[in-house]
């Protein structure tokens, strides 16, 4: 299928159809064909690998972003959400030592709203919709990460104050 190639279409060099392309990919990971063929599910040494190299260019691209220029992969946020309605897709971002569930937090605090909704949207996947195994997953994230992830939506710099503007 299409979106087993989606690396493809996001080569190291940005392209003007970049964002296009990222619509693209997130209306063909609406259905969960088009999920189980981009998490490579049944590819052993390749599973997830396309959906992890896609979160850091979602990522990185957020990072990088300068306000008054067209973001070209905000619209990787619903790719995101659509996989993580799938249980091999929570599993690949709650996996202990990729961070990638650190990486999502950090969009939650974008100047984009789609960047904001997609990665709100994919947190909530995995928090509401694990199962039992999955949410022990959380229990493996180092305290300290999870405080400094979590704490700087907040507002806070650590447990019990506030953060001064």
């Amino acid at each position: 299928m299409f979106t087993s190639n989606a690396l493809v279409l996001f080569g190291p060099q940005f392209t003007p159809l970049a964002a296009q392309q990222a619509m693209l990919l997130s209306n063909l990971t609406v259905s969960d064909d088009g999920c189980k063929d981009l998490l490579q599910l049944g590819q052993e040494r390749l599973e997830g690998l396309n959906m992890a190299i896609l979160l850091k260019k979602f990522v990185v691209s957020g990072v990088d972003w300068v306000e008054g220029r067209p973001d070209p992969f905000e619209h990787l946020a619903g790719v995101v959400v659509n996989v993580t309605r799938l249980q091999q897709g929570r599993k690949l971002l709650l996996q202990p030592g990729r961070g990638l569930l650190q990486a999502l937090v950090s969009q939650l605090l974008s100047p984009s709203e789609t960047r904001r909704r997609g990665a709100a949207g994919a947190i909530k996947n995995c928090c509401m919709q694990a199962e039992v195994r999955l949410v022990q997953g959380w229990d493996r994230m180092d305290a300290k990460t999870f405080e400094d992830s979590f704490l700087k939506v907040l507002g806070r710099r650590k447990m019990g104050t506030w953060k001064t503007f």
